[in-house]
């Protein structure tokens, strides 16, 4: 295209363009947008070789807008850093106000446990990025009111913050708890990796990373035994200090250090159920959060799962499992009598009468429930004669013993012969083979070697299900105890036989 042409199509479109302006616009009107575009450095004159002109205003203008928008983002990133504009968004108020009142406020913003310590410009630029995810669920109202967010052990072991921490030893907590940074955060506990927010979580309410000391429980309790067979990990010394404080109990003052140092007594003989729960972590849980088959099919790969969850995700344990409580009374009201565990002595108690009625527990024979079983009759069908008065009840409690009508009410009076009948023949049955078991126990006058461990054996199991029949009495399940007894018969008469 010649330069004339492309000169002759220029002034066409300025031609067409103020034409459509004066069409549009009177002079007046088309003279005041011309002072408009003036102001702004751009210049419209008749001259059609250079129709518009840009001046120097027209450029200061420009760096200037580019100024003001460099300027906008400075103090934009400086405002996003600082706490207030978090709680611009209302779900975040309460995680402000408890941050307001913590030992951070003031000392670490909210940016810098959120996110890890950037190493180059290009990094933190891209933290920065990633955030605005939350401006957009923000503007278009898809965010949670219960925000989750992972605080990285790099953010809180940052220099000038908690870089100390793990060379600084044992610590010791507001409740008196000892405990060392070290061993948890250097290396696992329980195959586990710990991070700084599993004990150090938001959980609790009106607080800011609070120690979750429900963590501690998890890990020192499950699993650890109940009653006088508990026993947390390391030991009740382990976290805490034996009081050397005199302390008045009643009417006498008592030392600690007399008993649990001198005496070395043991912490579970004064003080009882100290520990509240299982620490479970039922399966249901998992859908609150998973919903694909795969993932819910790896709930007993406990290796993986904490892996994922606890060491990748730092996810807070409370979130699976089910809490511990651990709590110490340290007063005991006389009108308070449920807070005496009678359990603790008193176990496993009518085991052997339940496994009976139940038709399991024997040995070399097989599970034979009772039918009273099968039909669902309760202790009570049978139980129903008290032992005791009820002036006495009041004092030693009420035993209701077994009775002979609990056959006649369901059965009529002809089921008493069956009963005698049942209970002549397991008498009989028990005083075979009692004599049978001495006898059988007096050919082993020293311990038995290769060539007799398996007679050995079946004397074992003989006597097994004859102290199982006569404890658990075995009129529960009458035919389940002659079968018992008839194996132990049978194993004993085999013995005898075979012994010169």
């Amino acid at each position: 295209m010649s330069e004339d042409r492309r000169q002759r199509k220029i002034t066409y479109i300025i031609d067409i363009l103020k034409t459509g302006l004066v069409k549009i616009l009177d002079k007046k009107s088309y003279a005041w947008v011309k002072k408009v575009l003036a102001f702004f450095g751009i210049i419209v004159s008749a001259d059609t070789k250079h129709p518009v002109h840009l001046s120097k205003r027209f450029f200061y203008w420009i760096l200037g807008f580019f100024g003001l928008f460099i300027l906008g983002n400075i103090v934009m990133y400086n405002y996003s850093t600082n706490p207030n504009f978090c709680r611009s968004c209302h779900i975040m108020e309460p995680y402000y106000q408890a941050w307001a009142t913590s030992k951070h406020y003031k000392k670490a913003a909210c940016v810098d446990c959120h996110y890890p310590p950037s190493t180059t410009f290009s990094e933190h630029i891209w933290h920065k990025f990633q955030a605005t995810s939350q401006v957009a669920k923000y503007i278009t109202r898809t965010y949670s009111s219960k925000p989750f967010a992972v605080v990285k052990d790099e953010s809180c072991l940052r220099s000038g913050c908690h870089s100390k921490r793990l060379l600084e030893g044992k610590t010791e907590t507001p409740k008196g708890v000892r405990f060392d940074h070290a061993p948890h955060l250097t290396t696992k506990r329980k195959d586990r990796q710990l991070s700084c927010t599993s004990c150090h979580s938001q959980i609790v309410i009106g607080t800011h990373i609070e120690v979750t000391y429900t963590t501690c429980y998890l890990c020192h309790f499950k699993g650890r035994g109940e009653g006088r067979n508990f026993s947390p990990l390391k030991g009740c010394k382990g976290c805490h200090e034996v009081p050397t404080k005199d302390i008045k109990v009643g009417d006498t003052i008592y030392n600690h250090t007399n008993y649990a140092v001198n005496r070395e007594v043991s912490c579970q003989n004064c003080h009882i159920d100290v520990v509240q729960g299982t620490g479970m972590a039922p399966k249901e849980r998992c859908v609150d959060c998973h919903n694909d088959p795969l993932r819910l099919e790896a709930y007993e790969d406990l290796e993986f799962i904490h892996e994922k969850h606890v060491t990748e995700n730092h996810a807070a344990c409370h979130q699976c499992h089910l809490s511990i409580t651990h709590k110490v009374e340290t007063t005991l009201h006389p009108s308070e009598t449920d807070e005496i565990n009678c359990s603790l002595c008193h176990t496993n108690t009518h085991t052997g009468q339940k496994m009976m009625y139940r038709g399991v527990g024997g040995r070399n024979v097989e599970d034979m429930p009772s039918p009273m079983y099968h039909s669902q009759v309760d202790c009570v069908g049978c139980h129903f004669d008290p032992k005791s008065s009820m002036k006495a009840s009041e004092f030693k409690g009420m035993t209701y013993a077994p009775s002979k009508l609990g056959c006649v009410q369901c059965h009529g009076e002809d089921y008493l012969e069956i009963y005698n009948m049942w209970q002549e023949g397991l008498k009989l049955s028990l005083d075979e083979t009692r004599l049978k078991l001495a006898q059988v126990k007096a050919l082993f006058k020293s311990k038995p070697n290769k060539a007799t461990i398996k007679k050995w054996e079946a004397l074992k199991d003989a006597e097994y299900n004859y102290e199982f029949v006569q404890e658990a009495h075995g009129i529960h399940n009458p035919d389940y105890a002659g079968a018992l007894l008839q194996d132990a018969i049978k194993r004993l008469d085999e013995i005898l036989q075979d012994s010169p």
